[in-house]
């Protein structure tokens, strides 16, 4: 018995951004988007196939298949995704220094998972976070040419436990390693250090540690 189940959903994200010099060697963007949740539209797919052993070929041999085209029940309203806001704001000065700040807003009141009837609340997230390269063209001084960022965030998330919403904050660390003497390729690594939730009764508090490695690639290929 085979069960192949598919989900679609056409997404809608616009957003808009501005950008504005200040100086020569400092910039500030704006930007904001959002993004409309919606139903997913589900099929499944049930597949049942008998087979033999065949002893004389060393193969089995299918004697029976049958396959059954099968809608999710209330595919329609099974499953609906919030519809989330993000705005942002953040200052640069070129080769030195970013600092930005977001704010997330999502919409998980009318948020539906199934058969799930568990309560779920609006959510918001304020992130901020900082970046510093001492000095970016410093060629025979590696330490001056590393990006080092340093963050942090307060969350109310849409859980609720026993009637309590559940919240989150953290902080984070971490730098980029340039690969090669030009800073466009970038080894990032980082770590992340929160908690979740509170020691309330029938709720339970998380302490977690992330860490993170990525690769930044910035060649130009043609």
């Amino acid at each position: 018995l085979y069960i192949d189940e598919t989900y679609r959903m056409l997404e809608l994200k616009p957003s808009i951004a501005y950008h504005k010099n200040l100086s020569e060697s400092q910039s500030l963007t704006l930007a904001a988007s959002y993004s409309f949740g919606g139903n997913l539209s589900s099929k499944s797919l049930v597949t049942n196939t008998q087979s033999q052993f065949n002893p004389s070929a060393n193969i089995f041999d299918t004697k029976y298949k049958d396959e059954v085209d099968l809608p999710i029940v209330n595919a329609a309203s099974a499953l609906r995704l919030p519809n989330i806001m993000r705005a942002g704001v953040t200052w640069e000065k070129a080769n030195k220094l970013t600092i930005g700040t977001e704010v997330v807003y999502s919409n998980y009141s009318g948020f539906k998972s199934f058969e799930l009837k568990k309560p779920y609340q609006n959510g918001l997230r304020l992130q901020t976070g900082i970046e510093y390269t001492p000095k970016y063209n410093a060629f025979r001084q590696y330490l001056k040419r590393m990006v080092y960022r340093c963050g942090g965030f307060v969350e109310e998330t849409p859980f609720v436990a026993n009637g309590n919403s559940v919240q989150s904050m953290g902080v984070s660390a971490g730098f980029g390693l340039p690969l090669g003497r030009k800073i466009i390729n970038m080894l990032d690594l980082s770590a992340e250090l929160g908690r979740r939730g509170t020691r309330d009764p029938g709720v339970v508090e998380e302490t977690f540690l992330r860490f993170h490695i990525g690769l930044s690639i910035n060649e130009r290929w043609f």
